[in-house]
């Protein structure tokens, strides 16, 4: 299981990451994916909005400007660039 990193932490977000200090992405299907969001802030204050379908927590992919949420902790987590998945604290 991968653990959350308390020193990175956006409102009440914890970012996941390697050992090596990457932050990871969530490569598990997402229960719902939202475009045209501006900022992590967004997508943070999007996936608190969603209540249950954010309850584990939510990736953000800055190229693309998408916002995925979980419902459910994702079982799987890549190093993605521009990609960055922040657990619900």
């Amino acid at each position: 299981m991968v653990s959350a990193d308390g020193q990175s932490r956006t409102g009440g977000f914890l970012a996941v990451k390697a050992q090596n200090g990457s932050v990871f992405c969530a490569t598990s299907t997402p229960d719902k994916t939202m475009s045209s969001v501006m900022s992590k802030l967004d997508c943070y204050r999007n996936c608190l909005a969603e209540g249950c379908l954010c309850a584990s927590g939510a990736n953000y992919r800055a190229k693309e400007k998408l916002c995925e949420t979980y419902a459910a902790e994702p079982t799987e987590f890549q190093v993605v660039p521009d990609c960055s998945y922040y657990e619900v604290a």
